[in-house]
């Protein structure tokens, strides 16, 4: 504080490479946040793919992709699930939060991190000191960036368009888990009534071939390890939960089933 009782802001010297943890280890895990975060909600995709027969890899399947293919459908099933699951993300949080969601999980994964941006906000009361005089109380408010899909130039570019969202960090992070949450419960539950209509009429939606348009093997990248055999592999049981038995039999891995995938088509 100068003698007109104005505050001025000094950052103190780094003496020690912890003096950066805390700010790295804050970036860790918001990145681990939304690659968790878009990643339940692609499994919801690879879901929906499944239950519904979307005529798409199931094993490349997003949200994002499948509710794509579900416009350009013309079944009136998967045109009845696609206004659910649009009004199911409408009402769980505010206009394009789960847009935003995949844009910044993108931005951490595939570009380069945007400037990190923190405001120093006044907090509590204020408090006089010996002499009288205000001492000045503040707490760090972290910003994430509004648009992540901008560089980090178009960013600032726009002068109607902050280049951060204007709440704490911890207001979007506990809103977007809210809204994901909320999305997955609800589209489940429309997953298992339209699994319950196929129970019932098997013929109503048939598997299409996109969701396996490859074989076994005509997609590996030919990878062997860095020392391959080092560690030999040769099992002779598995020990695993009951439900991953009713798996490989409902899969045909079984080896009395197995040779049935040469007539898969």
């Amino acid at each position: 504080m100068d003698r007109d009782g104005k505050p001025s802001i000094e950052v103190p010297k780094r003496t020690a490479p912890a003096d950066d943890l805390a700010r790295r280890m804050a970036t860790l895990h918001a990145v681990g946040f939304f690659r968790a975060l878009l990643g339940a909600l692609d499994c919801l995709g690879a879901s929906i793919v499944g239950v519904l027969a979307v005529p798409a890899p199931i094993t490349f399947a997003d949200l994002k992709t499948t509710r794509n293919i579900l416009i350009k459908s013309q079944n009136p099933i998967h045109s009845d699930f696609r206004s659910k699951l649009d009004g199911i993300l409408l009402a769980a949080g505010p206009a394009g939060w789960a847009d935003w969601v995949s844009d910044f999980r993108n931005m951490v994964v595939h570009r380069g991190r945007r400037v990190h941006i923190t405001q120093l906000v006044p907090r509590g009361i204020p408090l006089l000191g010996p002499d009288g005089k205000v001492i000045p109380r503040a707490t760090i408010a972290e910003h994430l960036p509004s648009d992540p899909c901008r560089s980090q130039v178009e960013a600032f570019l726009d002068d109607d368009i902050p280049p951060i969202l204007t709440e704490h960090a911890e207001t979007t992070l506990r809103g977007a888990l809210k809204s994901a949450i909320e999305v997955t419960r609800k589209t489940a539950i429309e997953l298992s009534e339209v699994w319950a209509l196929r129970r019932k009429g098997p013929t109503r939606l048939t598997q299409p071939k996109e969701n396996w348009p490859a074989l076994p093997g005509a997609s590996s990248s030919g990878f062997k390890g860095y020392s391959p055999s080092s560690v030999p592999y040769k099992p002779k049981e598995w020990r695993a939960h009951v439900d991953l038995y009713t798996l490989f039999r409902t899969a045909a891995l079984s080896d009395d089933l197995r040779p049935r995938w040469k007539d898969f088509d």
